[in-house]
């Protein structure tokens, strides 16, 4: 790194031009008075001394205290460790009392995310981190990828599912969808929802090119609306399972002309 940019480095740490340019050149020159630093720097003499009074000040250098001083670096490890651990504690104790004087409203926490590979990933993360209990939707193909963590969270927590297909899990509590046939008729791809007992939410979508995007999402307004749509799906699902046989296909045609007319397709 160029001195130029170890001295734009530190102006960012609070040093000014002259005690930047004067704490380099005296690391430069191992030790050094007044004259010699301010040489090896290129400031002006006059100004040299009230620059190293400053650094000896703030801790950068040391002086042996005689008529005409010499003055010693401290190491910058030493220093730049200080100024590091003043920082975090100073940090630690300013975020919460920002908090609580910040009248603004806490914003939204929802993020948008694309690719396969970033949404079963963010999928992963919200599994690691559920607690109590897990409800989704999902399609088999997104569910044996995400086989591992599923184990995982059936094994420590109540796991609720509703496939839209043959899938089996022990230790969670699997709802079979009745019609995946027909929502391949008007949905084109796979769509995968999951809630959290931890207050997240996941609402994902997979097209027919392995194209994939989803929200996640913390704000509580969010989350609802992605608990609900599974609840009233796992909900439908099992009311339709317990009407007669013959009574299934009717209510299931009609729920069919119902979406078609309603939809905007």
């Amino acid at each position: 790194m160029r001195d130029s940019e170890m001295i734009e480095k530190l102006n960012s740490l609070g040093l000014n031009a002259y005690e930047a340019k004067s704490y380099v050149a005296l690391l430069r020159l191992s030790a050094g008075g007044g004259y010699a630093i301010a040489k090896r720097a290129g400031i002006p003499t006059s100004k040299v001394y009230e620059a190293l009074s400053m650094l000896a000040s703030k801790g950068f250098i040391v002086s042996d205290g005689m008529k005409k001083p010499s003055y010693t670096p401290v190491p910058p490890a030493k220093v730049l460790g200080d100024i590091k651990e003043d920082i975090a504690g100073k940090i630690e104790l300013l975020v919460p009392e920002l908090e609580k004087t910040s009248l603004r409203r806490k914003e939204m926490s929802i993020q948008s995310i694309k690719g396969m590979r970033a949404v079963y990933s963010q999928f992963r993360r919200l599994f690691k981190r559920a607690e109590k209990k897990i409800l989704m939707t999902a399609w088999p193909e997104d569910l044996s990828e995400l086989s591992n963590e599923l184990k995982d969270a059936a094994g420590r927590l109540e796991l609720i599912i509703l496939a839209n297909g043959p899938f089996e899990l022990p230790g969670a509590e699997i709802f079979l969808h009745r019609r995946t046939d027909m929502l391949k008729r008007y949905i084109p791809g796979r769509w995968l929802l999951v809630v959290s007992g931890s207050g997240e939410g996941i609402a994902a979508f997979f097209d027919n090119h392995d194209h994939a995007q989803c929200i996640w999402t913390e704000d509580p307004g969010m989350y609802q609306i992605f608990h609900d749509h599974i609840l009233h799906d796992v909900s439908l699902n099992y009311v339709i399972s317990k009407l007669p046989m013959k009574q299934q296909p009717l209510v299931e045609d009609e729920l069919f002309e119902l979406r078609k007319k309603l939809s905007f397709k």
